[in-house]
C-alpha cells in the first residue's frame, strides 16, 4: 500500500512539473527590432540594455543588419518596453528614439548617423 502512494505522489509531481513547463514556455515570444549602431562596443550596450529588462531572456544584435534579436516572457515585459529600455542607453530604433543627453553620452566610435524625424 506504501509504494501505492509513494508511486501516487511521484506521478503527480511530475505531472505538475510537465504542467509548471509547459505554462511558461507558452509566453516565451522572440522578436526582431532594428537598432541604429556602429561597432562592438554598440552591440555590448544594446544587448545589456536589452538583458536587463525584466522578463528578457536571450538579446542578440547584429552589426551588419542593424537588428536585434530579443527572446522574452511576454507576461513580464513587451517589445515596446525593450524598445525604450534601448533607446534610454542612446540607441534609437523603431519603437523609440533616444534622447538627445543619452546619445550624446555614446562614446565617439558608438555615434551612429541619426534620422532627422
Amino acid at each position: 500500500m506504501k509504494s501505492l502512494t509513494i508511486n501516487g505522489f511521484a506521478a503527480t509531481v511530475i505531472a505538475l512539473f510537465f504542467t509548471v513547463n509547459v505554462s511558461a514556455q507558452s509566453t516565451l515570444n522572440t522578436d526582431t527590432l532594428k537598432v541604429s549602431g556602429n561597432c562592438e562596443m554598440c552591440k555590448k550596450r544594446i544587448e545589456s540594455a536589452s538583458l536587463k529588462t525584466k522578463g528578457v531572456k536571450t538579446a542578440v544584435w547584429d552589426d551588419k543588419t542593424e537588428t536585434l534579436t530579443v527572446n522574452y516572457d511576454a507576461s513580464k515585459t513587451s517589445l515596446t518596453v525593450i524598445g525604450e529600455s534601448v533607446a534610454k542607453a542612446g540607441y534609437d530604433n523603431r519603437i523609440a528614439k533616444s534622447t538627445d543627453p543619452a546619445y550624446s553620452k555614446l562614446p565617439a566610435c558608438c555615434k551612429y548617423v541619426r534620422d532627422k524625424k
